[in-house]
């Protein structure tokens, strides 16, 4: 991303409605997988650093990695006592030794272009992680919601629900719970990426970057209300069948 985009990115992160929901999201999927304590958790593709609070609940010490030296600095700034390493998911295994963590997570970080396999990744996950360490992953859905906010956020996957799962599977994972989420914004990302194909809206940067704005306080506030009937629905069962995001817990046999 550009260095205005993780400028927006440590403002908001927080308090925006929707990353405050995903980690909810992200909570009661833990605790359905059987919940999760330990000592060690790795956050990759860090970003900057919003998530360290969050990942502090099940996990003592948590590290963050990332490929932008500019998103590290931000996270550093933001957290004095975290621990951050500017790296290369793809070198996972020459960073850090096998079994090092008992908690990894992905937010949406395996979907981006510069990630040469979503496989190998996950193999190189399953290899750092203790045996019983959880991986907590999150990507976008659907290929036809691609749209300009992609391409500037240099995102060149998009996924569904079983294709995730089985990608985890061949790494090696098993006990997995996934759902789709944020299905409200499904018909809003379709038009999108419709008007998109269709030329009949630029996609340039600032398209993208409008996305990471906060809403006003009321509209944040009103939004966040609004999504708890959907993880109502997902706590009752278990998963719905459609939205713009893939969320999926899974164990290191």
């Amino acid at each position: 991303m550009e260095r205005s985009a993780y400028r927006q990115l440590a403002e908001i992160e927080d308090t925006h409605w929707w990353f405050v929901y995903r980690r909810n999201l992200i909570a009661d999927l833990l605790e359905r997988s059987g919940g999760m304590a330990g000592e060690l958790a790795l956050d990759i593709g860090c970003g900057t650093g919003g998530n360290l609070p969050f990942l502090q609940r099940y996990c003592a010490n948590v590290c963050g990695i990332d490929l932008s030296e500019y998103a590290i600095a931000l996270a550093r700034r933001k957290h004095p006592t975290g621990t951050f390493l500017e790296g290369d998911i793809n070198e996972l295994r020459t960073l850090y030794r096998t079994a090092s963590f008992d908690l990894v997570t992905d937010f949406s970080v395996l979907c981006h272009e510069w990630v040469k396999s979503d496989l190998e990744s996950m193999r190189d996950v399953y290899h750092v992680l203790r045996p019983g360490g959880v991986f907590i992953v999150t990507e976008p859905a659907f290929a036809a919601l691609r749209r300009a906010h992609d391409r500037i956020g240099q995102i060149a996957r998009r996924y569904t629900l079983p294709q995730l799962k089985l990608l985890l599977e061949k790494a090696g994972f098993r006990s997995m719970h996934g759902t789709y989420f944020n299905a409200p914004a499904l018909p809003i990302t379709l038009m999108l990426a419709i008007a998109n194909r269709l030329g009949l809206s630029s996609g340039n940067r600032d398209d993208g970057i409008a996305e990471l704005k906060l809403p006003p306080n009321w509209l944040n506030s009103t939004l966040a209300a609004l999504i708890k009937v959907e993880l109502a629905a997902i706590r009752t069962f278990c998963r719905i069948p459609f939205g713009v995001s893939i969320a999926c817990v899974a164990r290191k046999s």
